[in-house]
């Protein structure tokens, strides 16, 4: 897994990472009770002689360095992603940030998870040497924001043969806009992805 240098964790973790999840509470169905049957028409009766649909699902998952393949399979209609995940170490190990693909019709179609609090109009910068690439934020919730980009030939290509990408999240530290620089693995992307345009062909 990937670890964050100390200075994203110094800086932002203690900020970003604050929000907790909403635990939904359950609801309980009261029966107001059952009108009195007419003695003329008999109570209507469940018909059980047509089965009743249970929707099937499953999920799977499968390891190509530090990418994961990930499917899962509703009622015999199957998705799936590719994503790494850059962990918080100490503890309580949270996510920081996660890069999930997809593959889209035209090309990869990239989703980036990053802490809530950052600044929203900069966007994340992926880096790979000198060829870059914007994912810009699309939705916010109590914890996280998403991020969305849909790669460029070159960057793709880039992503496939290079050790590593740099994400930039840019975030405000004493008043002053500063860019972190989160390295992000792709040993086993090349892999990952082409199992996944087997798995999921557009």
């Amino acid at each position: 897994m990937t670890k964050p240098n100390n200075e994203w964790r110094s800086l932002v973790l203690s900020v970003l990472l604050a929000a907790g999840f909403a635990v939904p509470g359950s609801a309980q169905l009261l029966n107001s009770g059952q009108p009195k049957a007419n003695s003329e028409q008999p109570p209507a009766t469940e018909d059980v002689s047509e089965p009743i649909a249970v929707d099937s699902f499953s999920r799977s998952t499968q390891i190509f360095g530090q990418w994961s393949v990930q499917c899962s399979e509703r009622s015999g209609r199957e998705s799936c992603f590719i994503e790494t995940v850059i962990w918080q170490s100490g503890e309580t190990p949270q996510d920081l940030v996660v890069v999930r693909i997809n593959q889209g019709a035209e090309g990869l179609l990239g989703t980036i998870v990053t802490p809530n609090r950052t600044a929203l109009s900069r966007g994340v910068t992926l880096k790979i040497g000198e060829t870059e690439q914007t994912a810009n934020y699309v939705i916010c919730g109590p914890v996280n924001c998403h991020a969305r980009f849909a790669a460029a030939p070159g960057f793709e290509e880039a992503m496939k043969s290079a050790e590593k990408l740099d994400a930039i999240v840019y975030v405000f530290a004493e008043s002053t806009l500063r860019g972190i620089s989160i390295p992000v693995e792709l040993k086993g992307f090349g892999e990952a992805y082409q199992r996944l345009q087997i798995l999921d062909p557009q």
